[in-house]
């Protein structure tokens, strides 16, 4: 286990209040409890919720797993609309494409 103690730095914690706006006890106490503050969702959630990165001064990742999920997700759909087919292979593609619309998962 990490053994991270949060900071007692008054200009570091108000700096991070302010950043997400609240106030420097709420953050404090909210950190002490055990809690972190997702960029992704913008709320407060348990540590448990955060995926480890050891490069993180705290060994945690900055968006919880679920707003990474969704993220991923979005950005996967994304790209895949994106994507065009290797030129090579435009026949085999079609048919890839057009198996997977009737099976409902897109083209």
């Amino acid at each position: 286990m990490n053994d991270y103690q949060p900071t007692s730095n008054l200009r570091i914690i108000r700096a991070a209040a302010t950043r997400i706006g609240c106030g420097a006890e709420e953050y404090r106490d909210r950190r002490a409890a055990g809690e972190k503050w997702c960029g992704g969702c913008r709320a407060w959630h348990p540590r448990a919720d955060f995926a480890a990165n050891r490069s993180s001064s705290d060994g945690l990742a900055t968006i919880c797993r679920v707003s990474k999920s969704a993220y991923d997700a979005d950005y996967y759909r994304d790209r895949r609309k994106l994507r065009q087919p290797y030129p090579g292979n435009a026949a085999r593609w079609r048919t890839t494409a057009a198996r997977h619309e009737r099976r409902g998962s897109g083209g």
